[in-house]
């Protein structure tokens, strides 16, 4: 059975924490089958499970179910062939989730040009994190015509 994408981020952030599903189960009160058949999407889960999985990963319930912000494959390839820094843009974006109210996969592409331009414009080297960050959130603000 196919995984339904609104249970993909379980997983994900299970192993963002570095735990098993043991561990999982052993913090959350629930059975470590029953962790291993929500991933897969062999078993619903309850709001209840949600709520007890939720604290203790730490999180909110609904980050469990959100789907993960990704670009379509094609568009992914294509701006990986031009250098654009995708996975750098994707990671920031899962740092920083509450920066992705509204963001379209057009104003991703905006933000990978954005950045390109620049560390081309400062022959050629990579960005470190800080300017990364400032750039994206540059980019956001004009986007949004905000500042955060």
């Amino acid at each position: 059975m196919k995984t339904p994408t609104h249970y993909t981020n379980l997983a994900d952030l299970r192993n963002a924490k570095k735990w098993t599903q043991g561990e999982l189960a052993t913090k959350s009160g629930i059975g470590r089958s029953t962790v291993n058949f929500i991933e897969k999407g062999t078993q619903s889960m309850s709001d209840e499970q949600r709520r007890r999985l939720a604290g203790a990963l730490d999180i909110n319930p609904t980050d469990i179910t959100r789907e993960k912000l990704s670009f379509p494959l094609n568009a992914k390839e294509l701006l990986q062939a031009a250098h654009f820094p995708v996975e750098r843009i994707l990671a920031f974006f899962e740092k920083n989730r509450k920066l992705r109210k509204g963001l379209t996969i057009a104003g991703l592409v905006k933000i990978a040009a954005s950045i390109s331009f620049k560390q081309r414009k400062m022959t050629g080297s990579v960005l470190d994190d800080g300017r990364f960050d400032e750039v994206v959130r540059d980019e956001l603000a004009t986007m949004f015509d905000t500042r955060k």
